[in-house]
């Protein structure tokens, strides 16, 4: 949970940072628009990695997972339910009113995906999991102990080692077509709370895990 959490965000800071986005004037310029933003998550991650790693280290599958995990964790441990909640919930919203073919498609790729993998090694990814959060609770808290977050994403990496890997680039597809139906308003209002919510990082910690997160995905598959 803590490592595709952490994935998911510095993804998220990555797009802000590819998009900047003009806001229409007319229905016409949203067609455009939606182009762009469905090839800012792709083109956005690579311009990020050449300008954040352009000789990235040929790492294993499992140190590019630890290596996100552990530079995600400073960011995400510090950051307040207030100021995450409301981005996360639009961003929520914004995806729910895209097209319900496209999020299917998603969920078909990532069933897919599952499907391929290693049954032993998704459980123990999911033990880890559990392992974790009942470390978070135990704590009052919902940021697990690092050392358990390291575990998750050893655990993880494990699994997604076993997974077809033209399965996980069809999930990473089919993300990245979802997002050219979504509203072009609403996205707007999302990337706008997410650059104020990304100006609250301290920018080297956003740029390691942004690079972190670019170089999983290229050892998995999903580039």
């Amino acid at each position: 949970m803590k490592l595709i959490s952490s994935i998911c965000f510095a993804l998220f800071v990555t797009a802000i940072q590819a998009l900047q986005p003009t806001p229409p004037q007319s229905k016409s310029a949203f067609k455009p628009f939606g182009t762009k933003l469905g090839q800012a998550v792709v083109s956005g991650i690579t311009a990020a990695s050449l300008a954040l790693n352009p000789m990235p280290a040929h790492a294993t599958l499992e140190d590019a997972a630890v290596k996100v995990a552990d530079t995600s964790y400073p960011i995400i441990s510090k950051l307040q339910k207030k100021q995450v909640a409301p981005v996360l919930s639009k961003a929520i919203g914004a995806a729910l009113n895209g097209d319900p073919i496209a999020a299917l498609k998603i969920v078909k790729a990532a069933d897919e995906a599952l499907i391929s993998t290693d049954p032993a090694k998704l459980v123990a990814a999911l033990k880890a999991v559990d392992v974790a959060l009942d470390h978070a609770l135990a704590e009052k808290g919902v940021v697990p102990p690092l050392a358990d977050v390291e575990n998750v994403a050893k655990a993880a990496s494990s699994a997604l080692a076993t997974t077809d890997k033209a399965k996980v680039k069809e999930v990473f597809n089919a993300l990245t077509a979802a997002t050219t139906t979504m509203n072009k308003l609403e996205v707007i209002g999302v990337l706008a709370d997410g650059s104020k919510l990304a100006g609250s990082i301290n920018p080297a910690d956003a740029a390691a895990a942004t690079a972190a997160v670019l170089d999983l995905l290229k050892e998995s598959g999903a580039q």
